[in-house]
């Protein structure tokens, strides 16, 4: 079960839908990385070594940094071992499209709803989103939506 896991394929990416959902889709790209987002959520990893020559140095679009982030007192819960609190592993967000719920808890029903959870690390990025106008944040929603 392991070796299957380790060995599955990311999600291909959606075909595009028309050219105003693939202008939208590139408009929610450049907002991933100005807003900060992509600061948490890499979007690529360089596999290490490994046994398994398939997974050595493959570059993987897993949109994390895989690294513990303090996301303020709003996501306090129980924590991984030594971590405090609020601090949490970057969630990866390959895939996100097939995810029905969000964050590490599943407390979020909409991808929107995490997005402005986020607070200690994440603060100023969900600032600069909340502080878009609908259809922008509706951009990168629609970005989100083709992981």
């Amino acid at each position: 079960m392991v070796a299957f896991v380790r060995l599955l394929a990311p999600p291909s990416p959606p075909e595009p839908r028309d050219d105003a959902w693939s202008s939208a889709v590139e408009q929610g790209r450049t907002l991933f990385s100005s807003l900060g987002c992509a600061g948490c959520h890499v979007p690529t990893l360089q596999a290490g070594r490994s046994a398994i020559s398939a997974i050595q140095g493959q570059i993987i679009a897993l949109y994390s940094d895989l690294l513990l982030h303090d996301m303020g007192p709003g996501l306090e819960g129980t924590c991984a071992p030594g971590a405090s609190t609020t601090e949490w592993r970057t969630e990866p967000l390959m895939g996100l499209r097939y995810r029905r719920l969000f964050l590490h808890d599943g407390r979020a029903g909409r991808v929107i709803d995490a997005v402005l959870s986020h607070g200690g690390e994440a603060q100023a990025a969900r600032d600069r989103f909340a502080a878009l106008d609908r259809v922008t944040q509706e951009s990168l929603m629609r970005y989100l939506d083709t992981l």
